[in-house]
């Protein structure tokens, strides 16, 4: 009988081979183990994100007390204005230069809540002094000489003032909107979102 002698060789390239399989199979393996998978599960998961609601219930009085905390709170502000709630609308009164001279202004607004929680502000009267100007005028005056924080914006064409609520609070984890704004009844509520 014949031995077959098999070459060094040709079994070295053979077992590196089935080694290369077999690697390259456990890779495969492994990368698709830890693929994101497309399925509802993993992208409810993805997508959840934990968050927390708040409702705050005030009255005027307290949020009174808090504007002119807030309005105080830089003593180096050029222009001071004041702002109070009645019980029925939102006085807003300041001074502004004049011929020379510092003309009193006061605007009366009645609150409405956006769909969205901002705050809209519409226009109601203003005075100033003893000039009879359209309301639009007066507003764009405002607006043009006071420098409102960024979340106010006056839309004198409109006689609205619209507070954006979600640009009071610098802090990305909390957002706040209003629920209910009713002077007359005297209830005011919000809600705080914890993101």
């Amino acid at each position: 009988m014949k031995k077959k002698v098999i070459n060094w060789k040709v079994s070295f390239f053979v077992l590196a081979s089935i080694n290369g399989i077999i690697i390259i199979t456990a890779l495969i393996s492994l990368f698709t183990l830890f693929q994101p998978r497309d399925n509802e599960e993993s992208l409810l998961i993805d997508d959840f994100k934990p968050e927390a609601h708040f409702t705050i219930k005030t009255t005027r009085d307290e949020l009174n007390q808090l504007l002119a905390l807030k309005l105080n709170e830089n003593p180096n502000q050029v222009v001071n204005y004041g702002v109070v709630l009645t019980d029925e609308q939102i006085e807003f009164e300041t001074t502004i230069p004049v011929l020379s001279t510092n003309m009193g202004v006061q605007v009366n607004m009645v609150p409405e809540v956006a769909p969205n929680g901002d705050l809209l502000l519409h226009i109601s009267t203003i005075s100033m002094g003893q000039f009879q100007l359209p309301q639009h005028i007066v507003l764009q005056l405002l607006n043009d000489y006071l420098s409102f924080p960024p979340y106010v914006n006056v839309y004198s064409a409109e006689q609205i003032v619209h507070v954006i609520m979600s640009e009071i609070i610098e802090d990305e984890n909390l957002s706040f909107y209003f629920e209910r704004f009713d002077l007359l009844n005297n209830e005011i509520e919000l809600r705080m979102k914890v993101h």
